[in-house]
């Protein structure tokens, strides 16, 4: 029996905390919490908010708690450089860059947009003069400014309502709608334990088993392609 959260609709494989044994897949991270009005993915030692899932096409759309769609001074927690996926079966699918940069003074540089909301003064010995920049993007070396610093970067769906990457408003809307997570290599385990290659194809889980020149027939199978 389906389940729900807010208008999240929690459907096997994933699950609450409270669902009974036996509506329970065995491994923990389809394991979602509920708290304050709001479905919750524990990673390693992270939360995030969880804004979809979309079991058709095995993607899970999450993102960082200190982002509030609603207040355009709430800001993200974590960074993404810090790599904290609890499996490696589960996978970031097509995914932009924001790179947050704080400035000791202000800058003219069209690539940047400040962000007169957040700025991680504790950088700089004269933290009345600093300003905070977020980019949209990847950042090159030939980007940096003189006295810069570099705080975080966050991952943001490609696919996500970007309507104005000029402005931080724009930019805020991005990253509160969070990213997605494929999640169909968690199902993977049986398929890569006998040395198959998994993927996901139209919408559906395959195993497919390959055999080259140089395989041992005694390590031919019957599924080898």
């Amino acid at each position: 029996m389906p389940s729900s959260c807010g208008d999240i609709t929690i459907n096997y494989h994933f699950r609450l905390k409270t669902a009974p044994q036996n509506c329970r897949y065995p491994d923990n991270i389809f394991v979602l919490d509920y708290q304050n009005n709001q479905t919750i993915l524990n990673s390693k030692s992270r939360t995030y908010h969880v804004q979809e899932i979309h079991y058709n096409n095995y993607t899970i759309c999450r993102s960082d708690p200190g982002l509030d769609r609603q207040n355009y001074s709430s800001c993200p927690i974590y960074s993404s450089i810090e790599y904290d996926l609890s499996t490696i079966y589960i996978e970031y699918i097509v995914h932009i860059d924001i790179t947050f940069e704080n400035f000791l003074g202000p800058i003219n540089n069209p690539i940047y947009v400040e962000n007169a909301f957040y700025g991680n003064k504790s950088t700089f010995s004269n933290s009345s003069g600093v300003h905070s920049y977020v980019k949209v993007g990847s950042i090159m070396i030939s980007d940096m400014e003189e006295n810069c610093t570099f705080d975080r970067v966050i991952l943001a769906s490609a696919d996500g309502p970007i309507k104005d990457n000029t402005s931080y408003l724009g930019i805020h809307d991005l990253l509160a709608y969070g990213f997605e997570l494929l999640w169909y290599r968690a199902m993977c385990r049986e398929c890569e334990s006998s040395n198959g290659a998994c993927s996901l194809e139209k919408n559906e889980i395959r195993c497919h088993h390959y055999c080259y020149e140089d395989t041992p027939l005694s390590e031919r199978g019957f599924l080898c392609k």
